[in-house]
């Protein structure tokens, strides 16, 4: 991804930056040495600011883990939650059902009876 992607950037940066190094022993003239000097200058920058972002891309990572890890407990929760009311629900439903076989016995022995 993005980090493997910067990572792979950094490590090229840092191969570049020990050729100059290498090359800037050398024997230059002083015009050539504040080239290098300007490119390392800035090289270096890019190196912090990729750095900066990598670890603001773990941050972000870290944050959204957590976050994931909330919401599935939050959602595991609320599974079992309405587990449990269906559970309570259907033996409403069924007492209910008895009620009615009970009554109907009922009516029908008064029907009978009369």
């Amino acid at each position: 991804g993005v980090t493997e992607t910067l990572s792979a950037e950094l490590e090229r940066y840092k191969e570049r930056v020990k050729l100059l190094e290498e090359r800037q022993n050398v024997d230059l003239g002083t015009r050539e040495k504040l080239t290098i000097d300007d490119i390392l200058q800035e090289k270096n920058t890019q190196f912090v600011d990729l750095e900066k972002e990598i670890n603001n891309l773990k941050q972000t990572i870290s944050e959204q883990s957590k976050e994931e890890e909330l919401l599935t407990k939050t959602f595991n929760v609320f599974k079992n939650e309405s587990k449990e009311k269906e559970a309570k629900n259907i033996d409403i439903e069924i007492a209910l059902e008895k009620k009615v076989k009970e009554l109907n016995n009922i009516v029908y022995k008064m029907g009978q009876s009369v």
